[in-house]
């Protein structure tokens, strides 16, 4: 391909938004003068009204241009904490002349002197800024140490762990003084976990507010001092207007300025504006706390270390709403999920006080999100669908299934005995909760804890984090939108649109009321002040939906068929995200879609049914891929969006596919990629088969996968709830495969409760009927489990244990613990007896030889060579590791080291001394042979005869009598009878 049909087909690609990656509203797009990137005006943070006068420059263009002018904070060197103190030492004295402390108002002064005046050179500070305690550690004792607890530290630093005033207690603080940090399960440094800060001189932290408006608190531990600035939180807008008129170049450049933390403004200027100004020096040891809203900045007048996190007691509620709103203003990324954490704090059974502050967000955020629902619905978006995110959806699916076939197998868990003991109101609460906002049935084991929204897409435009609801095109699924934004998603009509939600109306009213009733009063608004404009004329027609689904499911023979009840639901959507006075609707609903999931499934069974085993052959040539409609796309993307990813700290765009990939995609690929993704890994991958579709008689692939089997759970819910009644043959059929069922799955959960292992090839039989059954049983994933487990279990013996031919090195052998270890992981699972026989025998053996190890070594006196090689050879042959193996062979192999310095010894006459030394060794040992060490005593006893001999025979050292001389030849006359 040549250059000029590459630039061809570059100039056909359409030029997306380089935030949204949407190519529709032209007319708002502006070109970056530096990168020529478009973006849209309303995606710019802030957005943009007008086209501004002049050049115009792109965020990405301005953050490349401060840096390379070195604007604002760089990442240094690597200090330890003792280097990065002498470097602070070393600037002080070089800066200003003296080793001496300086006073606080001489580096105050020193310090504005330079933001105001600048100087001849610019000046380079090292500030350790931002280090996450998780990583580097706290310098308060924390209860999670290693270290803490009675007797392992100090009383006091114990009880510093457990202070309230630490800063790691702080977040999740609870009881009288709790902050509704606590109720966020992430990980999110600077905000739930402290932040150190390492100074130095002149180190500065610029203006700036906390994030979301968090109250903030800082604890200087050691060091110099660190000179703080405040402004009240009411004069946060003189502040902001100050700023703007003394640099409003920059602020035209980049609105968002105070938000990147690299302004500074002198005090006396804002004093002088009539911005009140308030400042404090922190010395070690001292607290700062900073309230919402509040601009603070500071500077270090030397080397410290402090900490600083955020908290939230309940009356911060009043700001955080505004610090959300800000972001989207300014489209940047949230750091917490507000309405999430509304949620979740209300549900979580609030005190009084934090009642009290929750009530006013909870009713704006119920009143917001229903104005909004409404409008869009006035806009003419016409399809709503609530959803669960897939990964939640699989965790409680996965519970659920060990749940029943606890509850098949006879086995109760803790968390089940304390249910039980509310069993009327756990009952009644779920069945209240499944009729109002009908759910699959694992609604109820989806995870409760606040997530902050790692689950939930973001706007497009704004970045508001979309845990309520949201909309998107089916143009484009993959790109979300919130509800105040719907219009700038594409230029589709608004029927094209989706509106997905994860919480109802009556969901959230119903938040209201017990919050409201955890404040003491009594909420009740009567039918007629709820029903008013839209609501009211919604009513009317709720009422008619309600009489047309009564009358759809009244009828019995024939039914009515699946396309009007599919086509009844789809009617339901305009009621069923709205308040509790669509009660009634959401009741019908619940009938209508017990119907239709009637005959879907039951036809699906009856299929599998009369196919029998020929499914597993030809299975994939006869079921017909579903329909999928908009709504399905829309809801489909969002339950599977990926967790939001974060940037230093912070969350960041979640990784969506790009935008040019998204819209090139063929509606059909779409869809695909939808069903690919669609529902939760069933128990037991029994359909999981050739993914190539085969041809027909035709020669036409019209097949695909077969839908996932209906559980014996389902089948018995679907028989005891039908709608209408079945024909007898139909209904007789089903009732067979129910009873058998029911019967596969006692004979599982007896075969898998015997002890002390199943029976390997009962289990076997029992998984290869469950697969060609057509329904799947209960415990079919604990058989599969058990199955796979017990296959592992073996190859892992036979990987331990493997034939003398394939016996790996001696060091690589299994020890006894191990096989010990091994043989404890076999139980419960249907493990073939032999594999269990060998490592019992190899067991066995390796104890039988460690025996007579044991006792060959103490044998008195000691073993003779021969036998103990003898042995040695049977220890090498074991089939894992003993100690006494290396034990025996060092002994061996002494004892001969020993016999052949001993014969050399003699052979070289060595001193007396050298052979009593060997002859005591010989009899320390475990293994020497006899002869051996007999023949040393021998020699021993000639040489104390023979070397005295010797002097006498030569007169030395002096000569004696004639029967001394006597005395030792009838010595020696004794020594040769003797021997």
């Amino acid at each position: 391909m040549g250059l000029e049909e590459v630039a061809q087909q570059l100039e056909e690609q359409p030029a997306g938004c380089v935030n949204c990656g949407g190519t529709s509203h032209e007319e708002s797009m502006i070109l970056c003068d530096g990168c020529d990137r478009g973006y849209h005006m309303y995606c710019l943070s802030p957005p943009l009204d007008e086209l501004p006068q002049g050049d115009w420059f792109c965020p990405d263009c301005i953050a490349a241009a401060n840096d390379a002018e070195d604007i604002g904070f760089n990442s240094g060197k690597t200090f330890t904490i003792e280097r990065f103190k002498e470097e602070c030492a070393r600037f002080d004295a070089q800066f200003f002349g003296q080793d001496e402390p300086v006073p606080i108002p001489d580096i105050e002064e020193a310090f504005w002197k330079m933001v105001e005046e600048g100087s001849g050179k610019s000046v380079d500070v090292h500030y350790g800024a931002d280090l996450d305690t998780s990583v580097h550690g706290s310098a308060f004792p924390r209860t999670w140490d290693a270290d803490h607890g009675p007797g392992r530290r100090s009383d006091e630093r114990n009880a510093a762990a457990e202070h309230p005033w630490n800063l790691n207690n702080l977040p999740s603080a609870e009881g009288e003084h709790p902050s509704l940090l606590r109720q966020v399960n992430d990980h999110i440094p600077g905000v739930i976990v402290p932040w150190l800060y390492v100074g130095s001189t002149f180190s500065s932290f610029c203006w700036h507010f906390e994030d979301h408006m968090l109250y903030s608190v800082n604890y200087n531990h050691a060091g110099a001092a660190k000179t703080w600035y405040g402004v009240p939180g009411a004069a946060a807008d003189a502040f902001e207007e100050c700023f703007k008129q003394a640099m409003p170049d920059l602020f035209a450049a980049q609105p968002d300025l105070l938000l990147q933390l690299v302004t500074m403004l002198s005090p006396s200027l804002l004093v002088s504006e009539g911005v009140p100004v308030y400042r404090t020096d922190q010395h070690a040891g001292e607290f700062v706390v900073t309230f919402p809203k509040s601009y603070h900045c500071g500077f270090n007048t030397g080397f410290n270390v402090a900490e600083a996190v955020n908290f939230a007691p309940p009356d911060w509620l009043r700001f955080g709403r505004d610090g959300v709103e800000r972001y989207r203003l300014y489209r940047k990324p949230s750091v917490l999920c507000h309405d999430e954490l509304l949620c979740v704090a209300a549900a979580d059974s609030p005190s009084e006080e934090t009642a009290r502050w929750l009530i006013g967000d909870l009713k704006r955020l119920t009143n917001e999100e229903r104005g909004a629902r409404e409008q869009l619905l006035t806009d003419g978006v016409v399809r709503t669908r609530r959803y669960t995110p897939r990964k939640l959806a699989a965790a409680a699916m996965t519970a659920k299934n060990a749940q029943d076939a606890r509850a098949s197998a006879g086995i109760k868990s803790e968390s089940d005995a304390s249910l039980e003991a509310d069993a009327a109101a756990t009952a009644t609460r779920a069945a209240m909760d499944a009729a109002l906002d009908p759910l699959d049935d694992t609604e109820s084991l989806l995870p409760t804890s606040n997530a902050n929204g790692a689950y939930d897409r973001e706007c497009t435009i704004c970045r508001f984090i979309l845990h309520l609801s949201g909309v998107a095109c089916s143009c484009n699924p993959d790109r979300a939108a919130c509800l105040r934004h719907s219009a700038e998603l594409c230029e589709c009509p608004n029927s094209h649109r989706v509106m997905f939600y994860r919480k109802s109306i009556a969901q959230l009213e119903r938040l209201c009321s017990s919050t409201e009733r955890a404040c003491g009063k009594r909420a009740k608004v009567s039918e007629k002040e709820k029903a008013y404009g839209a609501a009211k004329l919604r009513q009317k027609r709720a009422a008619a939906w309600v009489k047309r689904a009564k009358e759809a499911l009244e009828q019995k023979s024939p039914p009515t068929p699946t396309t009007d009840l599919e086509a009844i639901m789809i009617a339901a959507e305009e009621f069923t995200w709205a308040g509790t006075d669509m009660d009634d609707v959401r009741k019908m609903a619940v009938n209508v879609s017990i119907a239709i999931a009637f005959q879907k499934e039951l036809a699906i069974l009856k299929r599998r049914i009369n196919l029998g085993e020929d499914e597993t052959v030809d299975g994939r040539t006869g079921w017909e891929e579903p329909e999928l409609d908009d709504a399905d796309i829309v809801v489909a993307a969002a339950a599977g969006a990926p967790l939001r990813r974060r940037r230093g700290g912070k969350y960041g765009k979640e990784e969506t596919p790009t935008p040019e990939a998204t819209m090139k995609k063929e509606p059909a690929e779409v869809k695909t990629e939808v069903k690919a993704e669609d529902g939760v890994q069933d128990a037991m991958d029994v359909d999981a088969k050739d993914a190539n579709a085969k041809p027909n008689k035709d020669g036409k692939t019209v097949g695909v996968a077969p839908p996932r089997r209906m559980s014996l759970n389902r089948l018995r819910q679907l028989l005891a709830a039908a709608p209408f009644p079945l024909p007898a043959e139909e209904e007789e059929m089903f009732r067979r495969v129910l009873a058998a069922g029911e019967d596969l799955e006692s004979r599982v959960v007896a075969t898998l409760a015997e002890t002390p292992n199943p029976n390997p090839k009962k289990c076997i039989s029992l998984a290869a009927e469950v697969a060609r059954g057509p329904i799947e049983v209960t415990s079919a994933r604990r058989l599969k489990e058990a199955v796979a487990a017990a296959h592992a279990w073996s190859e892992r013996v036979r990987r331990a244990l493997p034939g003398r031919r394939h016996r790996p090195a001696r060091l690589e052998l299994p020890t006894l613990d191990q096989l010990a270890e091994l043989k404890a992981g076999a139980v419960n699972l249907p493990v073939q007896p032999n594999d269990l026989d060998s490592v019992d025998s190899a067991v066995e053996e390796t104890q039988a030889w460690s025996t007579k190890a044991q006792t060959l070594m103490e044998r008195v006196p000691a073993a003779e060579i021969d036998d103990a090689e003898a042995l040695l050879e049977e220890g090498l042959d074991l089939p894992c590791q003993c100690p006494r193996v290396e034990l025996l062979e060092a002994a061996c192999e002494r004892a001969k080291q020993w016999v052949e310095v001993t014969i050399k010894a003699d052979e070289q006459n060595a001193k007396l001394e050298r052979l009593r030394s060997l002859l005591e060794e010989g009899e320390s040992m475990t293994v020497c042979p006899a002869t051996d060490l007999a023949a040393l005593r021998e020699r021993i006893r000639v040489r104390e005869w023979a070397d005295p001999a010797k002097l006498v025979a030569a007169g030395k050292p002096d000569p004696i009598s004639l029967d001394e001389i006597r005395a030792v030849v009838a010595a020696g006359a004794a020594l040769i009878e003797g021997g």
